[in-house]
């Protein structure tokens, strides 16, 4: 052991005898002195052991930190799409549609084009009962020479307001109505070429307009 080679020496801070292979001296506590260096008491070096202790512990955390900080910048630099989100160029005339997954399930409604049923709830003519057109229905002329007329009447100058007159076959779509005049039913129309006004569905023991089914 190496307090086998301490010698019988005396005391530097109080003079008195250090045994042969004792640290510290039995008066005063303190330990050997070499070539005037400064004497510890027992507690002190326990002291000073224990800080050096803590200071090299902590210098070991720190170093362990730093290397594990390095192998992570090493990583990311040599594969930087690992961390780096995906870069979408700005383009401002573009536009993202999000599609949203539909179940399997799910029964997708079908848009059916079903002409406007009329309502003859607060509809009253004479020729209601009769009555066979429907918004939204398309209708060909029956009889020749029909007039198609701007407001759903025959004024006292009766073609002041004939917008043209139709021949039979001419075919048009029913945009409105019904108006009851004259005691008949009148319907706003639109017709193939484009023309719009109105036009009995029948007279007394003629038919105008039928519809096409």
């Amino acid at each position: 052991m190496l307090s086998s080679w301490l010698k019988e020496t005396p005391c530097q801070s109080c003079g008195a005898v250090i045994s042969k292979g004792q640290w510290f001296c039995k008066t005063c506590g303190r330990s050997r002195g070499i070539n005037g260096a400064l004497q510890f008491k027992k507690w002190e070096l326990i002291a000073i052991v224990t800080s050096l202790s803590i200071v090299v512990s902590l210098s070991l955390l720190t170093l362990t930190a730093l290397i594990a900080s390095l192998q992570s910048i090493m990583s990311t630099t040599e594969n930087p799409s690992a961390s780096s989100p995906p870069i979408i160029p700005e383009n401002n005339n573009s536009s993202f549609i999000t599609a949203t997954k539909i179940p399997t399930n799910t029964r997708i409604p079908q848009r059916t084009s079903t002409p406007k049923d009329l309502t003859f709830t607060n509809y009253s003519c004479p020729d209601k009962s009769e009555v066979k057109l429907r918004v939204g229905y398309t209708a060909v002329v029956s009889f020749y020479d029909v007039n198609l007329r701007s407001t759903p009447i025959v004024p006292d100058v009766w073609d002041e307001n004939i917008i043209v007159m139709l021949s039979e076959g001419d075919k048009m779509v029913v945009i409105g109505g019904p108006k009851c005049a004259h005691e008949g039913t009148w319907w706003e129309v639109r017709t193939d070429n484009g023309y719009e006004g109105w036009i009995r569905e029948m007279q007394p023991n003629k038919i105008l307009l039928e519809p096409i089914k």
